[in-house]
C-alpha cells in the first residue's frame, strides 16, 4: 500500500491539473447544452477522462498493447502521396 501512496503523492498534481483541465470546460460545456444532452455529454467527458488515466500510468497494459499495435502496422512510404500513373 505505501508503494501506491507514494506513486499517487508523485503524479498528484500533474493528474489533477489534467483532470481539472478536462472537467472544468466539460462541465461547462455540458450545464449549457440543452437537457436532453447533458447526460451524454457528461458520460463522453468521463469516458475521456478514463481514457486518459489508462493511457498516462507509466507501464499500462493499454500503452503496451497500442505501442505494439503501432509497430506492427506500417504503411508502405508515400502511401497517402497522390501519384498519378501515366498511360
Amino acid at each position: 500500500m505505501a508503494g501506491g501512496l507514494t506513486r499517487y503523492m508523485a503524479n498528484f498534481a500533474e493528474d489533477n491539473c489534467n483532470m481539472f483541465a478536462l472537467w472544468i470546460p466539460g462541465s461547462v460545456v455540458a450545464f449549457s447544452a440543452p437537457l436532453w444532452l447533458r447526460m451524454p455529454l457528461k458520460h463522453a467527458i468521463s469516458l475521456s477522462a478514463t481514457c486518459y488515466l489508462a493511457l498516462s500510468m507509466p507501464g499500462s497494459i493499454v500503452r503496451e498493447a497500442i505501442t505494439e499495435a503501432d509497430t506492427a502496422v506500417r504503411l508502405p512510404a508515400g502511401f497517402f502521396t497522390h501519384q498519378t500513373v501515366a498511360g
